[in-house]
């Protein structure tokens, strides 16, 4: 309450606590599970005597569980308390990280990948644009940038600690600690933080007075709206949902080279910590890139912010294509750079998707953009081992992707248009 009372007394704002359970929602799902997922995947594999595509199959699974389900996704956090439901899919989350420590057969990584998928729906991508676009009015890039930011620094070091864990105890005592820490950074901090909208705790969103240069009490709380009719919107925010959908993908797609680091050190020659050392300078350049991504889009707007953004990741891309047996901090500069694909991902969407359309409606795109993301999430990690597996490098794999970022940077400008959404 002691909290509540300085917030209304305007001496710090509730806004920047609900920025923390973000931090702590990024930050335990997308930095320790899917920013790990890389390490697991080649020790799996090679445990089972599986080929990286082969295993890597089983994240259809997720992809195809998570786009089911965030059918629903937006009427259910219309409907029900915001705070239970983001606890009950970390608990599943977290629960089915630790179980694949018990998995020894393809189909039961299949059915943990399905619960998984389930949970990432109410996690990854809808819950932390919903909330940071209600609880600020201005600052709103820079606090999407901080709550991504944290699946960076988190991942970067949990790429490490279990990197050692497995070299040292195997796969199925890392899996078990994946789960285990993913529960206690997201679930304490969803349940004491989160509130779905300021008006829950009398107050106003972040830079709301100086719209009116007053600081009123916040409006009544009220009470959910319909669902947005997707049939009911006009032709023009059809297509550009449709391309959204699509870019959503694409983008998620893109980023699943920085997954690939432990099986790129191994075909190249380098040692398993050098693997494992490359993804953390994977995670660092996803944090940098984050923190980047947010300050230049309040700066230079959201046009230029897209094109380093996407320029870098080609960049970073093509180095790793070209360069496989480069010294060590050539390669940490490259995955480092590549790692922008992952900010595109986690920022980028936001912002695009915001620039036609905001409130109930933004929740309700958001959504169903997302399935996009989640059907990358199903074929991406598959179609980037299928790649190798056909041609046996990495060349023409990351040479590919590198074209298809700039195609990404194309579009997103595109939907944006030519007064794309600064904020």
């Amino acid at each position: 309450m002691k909290l509540v009372d300085k917030c209304k007394e305007g001496r710090l704002h509730y806004g920047w606590f609900i920025v923390i359970a973000c931090c702590a929602i990024y930050g335990g799902t997308m930095g320790v599970g899917y920013n790990c997922i890389g390490l697991f995947n080649a020790a799996i594999a090679k445990d089972l005597g599986m080929t990286i595509s082969g295993f890597s199959s089983t994240n259809i699974f997720i992809g195809a569980s998570s786009a089911f389900m965030l059918l629903f996704a937006d009427r259910i956090f219309k409907k029900y308390d915001v705070r239970a439901v983001l606890c009950i899919a970390e608990f599943l989350y977290a629960l089915s990280l630790a179980l694949r420590a018990v998995c020894t057969q393809y189909w039961q990584f299949a059915l943990i990948n399905i619960v998984n998928g389930a949970a990432c729906s109410f996690l990854f991508y809808v819950p932390v644009p919903m909330l940071i676009n209600a609880w600020f009015r201005e600052k709103a890039s820079t606090a999407l940038s901080i709550s991504a930011i944290s699946s960076g620094v988190i991942g970067a070091v949990f790429n490490s600690v279990l990197g050692s864990v497995i070299a040292a105890k195997g796969w199925r005592e890392a899996a078990f600690l994946n789960g285990l820490v993913c529960a206690l950074i997201t679930i304490p901090l969803t349940f004491l933080l989160v509130r779905k909208t300021p008006e829950e705790m009398g107050v106003r969103p972040y830079g709301a007075e100086k719209e009116d240069g007053r600081t009123a009490p916040a409006s009544p709380k009220t009470e959910p709206t319909e669902a947005v009719k997707v049939w009911t919107i006009s032709r023009e925010k059809k297509a550009k949902l449709a391309s959204a959908f699509v870019l959503a993908f694409l983008v998620f797609v893109l980023s699943t080279c920085v997954q690939q680091m432990a099986h790129y050190a191994q075909v190249n020659g380098l040692s398993v910590t050098a693997g494992a050392t490359l993804a953390t300078a994977g995670m660092l350049g996803n944090m940098g890139g984050k923190f980047l991504m947010g300050g230049l889009f309040d700066r230079i707007g959201t046009r230029k912010t897209l094109a380093v953004s996407f320029t870098m990741a080609a960049v970073g891309t093509l180095m790793l294509a070209f360069l496989p047996h480069a010294p060590l901090f050539i390669l940490y500069a490259a995955i480092a750079l590549a790692a922008m694909s992952a900010g595109n991902n986690v920022i980028t969407m936001p912002i695009v998707v915001g620039s036609f359309s905001d409130g109930d409606e933004y929740i309700t795109f958001m959504s169903k953009v997302t399935v996009g993301t989640m059907i990358g999430t199903a074929f991406g990690t598959y179609i980037s081992g299928a790649l190798y597996d056909l041609t046996g490098s990495y060349v023409f794999e990351y040479t590919l992707y590198a074209a298809l970022t700039f195609a990404a940077l194309f579009m997103a400008l595109a939907i944006i248009g030519k007064k794309g959404n600064t904020q």
